[in-house]
């Protein structure tokens, strides 16, 4: 039932694509006309099993990003031991969040990963980063601020590729790219930068190809 719920979806959001020709809130969309499907796109579930298995995926993989900060910290502190541990926590925490994304069943074919991709990036990039760049100006924490419109800024880029990419997908296209990531914001390139990062202002050196 969920699959075809989910095939659904997917096409409903691939031919409001084609209209709109841009990404849009799915979740705004889903309140005003009440369409209860598309909320799979955000992985809402349907029974106790899936939602303990996307939280479970939520936990490993905080963790498995903590770890790696943590080893990165040790490392920096000399405590060599240590590190090498976190690195294997970390990868421990990185298996056991794949495991629990892949029993979820959010793992489709691949247009309908990328139209989950793009609904979530749009969320993120309507109603979370707004409200999460407000309540911290509200509370003077700068760096907080100036992270959350790094990071807004950072899911349009992330968008718009999508979209482009759903695109392709759908005509049947299979067009080569060159992909460079901003290792201070995230923002992504496609041609090697020669100049500071368009989000963040860090030097093109800050820039890592993705191989």
């Amino acid at each position: 039932m969920q699959k075809g719920l989910l095939s659904l979806c997917r096409n409903f959001y691939l031919f409001l694509l084609k209209i709109l020709k841009k990404p849009f809130s799915l979740s705004l969309f889903s309140k005003k006309y009440n369409i209860s499907i598309c909320k799979f796109f955000f992985g809402v579930t349907m029974t106790k099993t899936e939602d303990n298995l996307k939280d479970a995926f939520v936990s490993e993989s905080q963790a498995n990003r903590r770890y790696i900060a943590y080893e990165k910290k040790a490392e920096q502190e000399g405590l060599k031991n240590i590190s090498h541990a976190f690195r294997a926590l970390a990868e421990s925490e990185g298996i056991q969040a794949n495991l629990f994304l892949q029993t979820s069943g959010l793992v489709s074919d691949t247009m309908l990963n990328l139209l989950s991709a793009i609904a979530i990036e749009t969320n993120e990039l309507s109603e979370k980063y707004p409200r999460f760049l407000r309540d911290a100006k509200t509370d003077n924490n700068e760096t907080a601020a100036t992270n959350f419109k790094f990071a807004s800024e950072v899911t349009k880029v992330n968008a718009n590729l999508l979209m482009r990419l759903i695109d392709e997908l759908d005509k049947g296209e299979h067009k080569k790219r060159d992909f460079y990531v901003c290792s201070v914001c995230g923002n992504i390139e496609e041609t090697r930068p020669e100049e500071k990062c368009v989000v963040c202002k860090a030097m093109p050196s800050s820039f890592k190809q993705v191989m």
